[in-house]
């Protein structure tokens, strides 16, 4: 599998990350690799860099595509070790650097709105993608393991992942983007709302009630996030109802729910996929 990854990469391209290594071998994918240079002879550094194989099929001259992909790649990462209650990784500057031999070659890209949208939506190279994924079906994955390869084959999952870490960096979002969430996930479903609660029907897709409990408790949350009173000029519906203040959930405890709700989604998945279960179900 390395050989044939070999032949598929073009370039090699690191963007440096905030922290400490002790970053290093705590995050572990094959579609990405957190590192350091430390064993380096001549300049050793600390510093803890991120790769991927999916951004390194990029040839030089893609500047652009190669620090938006990686950087959507890092946000996947990011979002889902936050909902795995992990330590966060953001990217320490604003360049990316390209890799050759013993050269790094620091670059600036330039803002680019279509590449930045194709991305968003799928920054894996459908080629190692594939590879990876036929190959990655163990019986020793850990949870983050198990969850990131379900985030690369599930372009919903991505979808979600890429909405949650998008409202964890710029909180303003998070009351949308929560939402949104929500719709993904009883969409997959083909759950009901009833009276402000979601239901199974005889259409809706088996559903255990450890991820149908968080998901109704957000449901509670929906009239409160789509009025005015929620979501300011963001709201769904421009709702004026007003809600009293004991009655406003906080940031908190939504932040709370729809992440049980994301994790309890994902170990779904994971049970299906590797018969794999990271939830405790007593």
């Amino acid at each position: 599998m390395q050989e044939e990854l070999k032949r598929l990469e073009k370039s090699s391209w690191e963007i440096r990350l905030y922290g400490n290594n002790s970053l290093v071998n705590s995050v572990k994918s094959q579609h990405f690799n957190i590192y350091d240079w430390s064993l380096a002879s001549d300049f050793p550094d600390y510093t803890p860099c991120f790769e991927s194989p999916h951004v390194n099929v990029l040839s030089n001259d893609q500047v652009d595509r190669a620090y938006i992909r990686i950087q959507c790649i890092l946000r996947l990462v990011s979002g889902l070790r936050i909902v795995c209650d992990k330590q966060k990784v953001v990217a320490s500057d604003n360049d990316i650097t390209l890799v050759e031999g013993i050269y790094f070659k620091k670059m600036r890209a330039k803002e680019n709105l279509d590449i930045l949208l194709e991305e968003l939506e799928n920054p894996f190279d459908e080629k190692v993608a594939s590879l990876l994924c036929s190959s990655n079906v163990s019986h020793h994955g850990s949870e983050e393991e198990d969850f990131f390869n379900i985030i690369v084959r599930d372009s919903s999952v991505r979808e979600a992942i890429t909405l949650f870490a998008l409202g964890e960096e710029q909180v303003l979002y998070f009351l949308i983007n929560a939402y949104k969430i929500l719709e993904i996930i009883k969409g997959e479903y083909k759950l009901k709302n009833r009276s402000n609660k979601l239901c199974r029907d005889m259409n809706s897709k088996p559903i255990p009630d450890y991820l149908l409990d968080p998901l109704n408790e957000f449901q509670g949350f929906s009239r409160y996030i789509n009025s005015k009173d929620g979501s300011g000029i963001f709201s769904r519906h421009g709702s004026k109802d007003s809600f009293p203040k004991n009655q406003k959930p906080s940031h908190a405890k939504m932040r709370e729910v729809l992440i049980l709700a994301i994790k309890s989604w994902l170990n779904h998945k994971s049970e299906i996929l590797y018969n794999r279960n990271y939830i405790s179900k007593s």
